[in-house]
């Protein structure tokens, strides 16, 4: 999270601009439900515009990101927060949901050390997180990812050791179970390690998440991954379930793990899952998700991905494929993502 990843990057003509890009990136999905009874079991999946604006300064010392969600499968929720007493507010300044600005600081980095404040994600998740909004399906991610409200202000501390292998960082930042970002006083503190030994990179995080003035909810993560010739095969673990009404247990488990191998240079297979299970729930129901799919690049830059894959989805946690108390457990998914990308400034 700590590094900048330019969408646009170009050499600079001297040592104080590196490099400024905008990218445009709509995505379209069609994703039936089955049984299909009618019209509204055929949904938009993970259809969305985002944008993003990026680039560093300072013969790269200095970077900046901003990532808006403008529009997505429910766009009034990006714009408009109904409280709790049924008043329609803008929904910018809160957090205990999220909005169309995902994300949007600032990063200076120097001698290994780098610090970065505005709003970003917290240190949670596992690889999952890792990965842009945009590119994933949520049918195949955990309740962490699609109930949480991960995108937080605050301000976050690394160190990168000499050989690159190893890197710390600390975060402070506002509670996704306080209302107002500060002003609720309510914060959240995460440890992260990440560590690369060869073809094997592990991400090991730990954050405290404050539900009151003095109740906090320790959140567990341990990302793995293995990096072969042509893919990898990752496995991330939770210390928790996050139910649809955003109640967190800590007293959970949940293990996501998937398969991704690239058969040709513009087309990927892979395979996908998961499994939850909340200790404290009273009907003590495991969940259970998973699929294939692939994505493929027609254009030689890969600015285009057409995506296809089938999915079954059992997870009671899960906001996923719920019409009137009653989940529709199979899907399939077709749809096209396309990165369009503007150099700007170099």
């Amino acid at each position: 999270m700590l590094s900048c990843s330019l969408a646009f990057s170009q050499e600079a003509d001297d040592d104080t601009v590196t490099g400024v890009g905008f990218s445009l990136i709509p995505r379209l999905d069609i994703s039936p439900a089955f049984p299909l009874r009618s019209v509204k079991d055929l949904t938009l999946g993970n259809t969305s515009l985002y944008s993003l604006f990026e680039g560093s300064f300072l013969d790269e010392s200095l970077t900046f990101s901003i990532c808006n969600h403008w529009l997505s499968t429910s766009p009034a929720d990006l714009y408009i927060y109904e409280d709790e007493e049924g008043n329609y507010r803008p929904n910018f300044f809160y957090s205990d949901t999220n909005n169309w600005l995902d994300w949007a600081y600032l990063s200076y980095s120097v001698a290994g050390f780098e610090i970065q404040a505005g709003k970003s994600y917290l240190l949670t998740g596992g690889f999952a997180f890792d990965a842009d909004d945009y590119d994933l399906h949520p049918v195949l991610e955990s309740s962490l990812w699609n109930n949480f409200s991960p995108y937080q202000w605050g301000v976050t501390v690394g160190y990168t050791l000499p050989s690159e292998n190893h890197s710390f960082a600390f975060q402070f930042a506002t509670s996704p179970y306080g209302t107002r970002p500060f002003v609720s006083k309510l914060f959240s503190y995460s440890l992260e390690w990440r560590g690369t030994f060869g073809d094997y990179s592990t991400r090991l995080t730990a954050t405290a998440l404050q539900t009151d003035c003095k109740e906090y909810i320790p959140l567990l993560s341990w990302g793995n991954r293995y990096d072969f010739d042509h893919g990898h095969v990752g496995l991330d673990l939770y210390n928790c379930v996050v139910n649809a009404d955003y109640e967190t247990s800590v007293w959970g488990i949940a293990a996501m793990p998937e398969v991704f191998y690239d058969v040709t240079d513009r087309l990927e297979i892979f395979a996908k899952g998961g499994f939850e299970y909340d200790f404290n729930a009273e009907d003590r129901k495991p969940g259970w998700f998973g699929g294939l799919g692939l994505h493929w690049y027609p254009l030689q830059d890969r600015s285009l991905r057409l995506h296809l894959l089938a999915a079954y989805n059992d997870n009671p946690y899960s906001p996923l494929l719920n019409w009137d108390g009653e989940q529709r457990k199979f899907t399939i998914s077709f749809g096209a993502l396309y990165y369009l990308n503007f150099g700007i400034l170099k």
